[in-house]
């Protein structure tokens, strides 16, 4: 017999689990119901007018300035950790 304890400790996870589950789902219904908004406009659109220009190059230049500073964030995460892990090794090697 499991104590109590254990019971309402895996009573709890299944729930948590579930809760997540859920909000997948309903996270996936929404994009569902979006995406459906979406291709129903798409359809509808005059497809003979022309499109408006667009500057790809400023598009780049908002993408690494948005990007950059996380991808050097993330970098020194890296460094940090292979010097924690060479630390651990030579630590473990004694």
């Amino acid at each position: 017999m499991k104590p109590e304890s254990t019971s309402n400790s895996t009573n709890t996870s299944i729930e948590r689990i579930r809760t997540f589950q859920d909000s997948v789902k309903d996270f996936q219904d929404r994009l569902d119901e979006q995406y459906k908004i979406f291709e129903e406009e798409l359809n509808e659109r005059n497809q003979d007018a022309e499109l408006e220009d667009f500057d790809w190059d400023e598009l780049e230049a908002r993408y690494h300035s948005a990007i950059d500073p996380k991808v050097e964030a993330e970098q020194e995460i890296m460094n940090e950790c292979s010097s924690l892990f060479r630390v651990g090794q030579f630590l473990g090697g004694c």
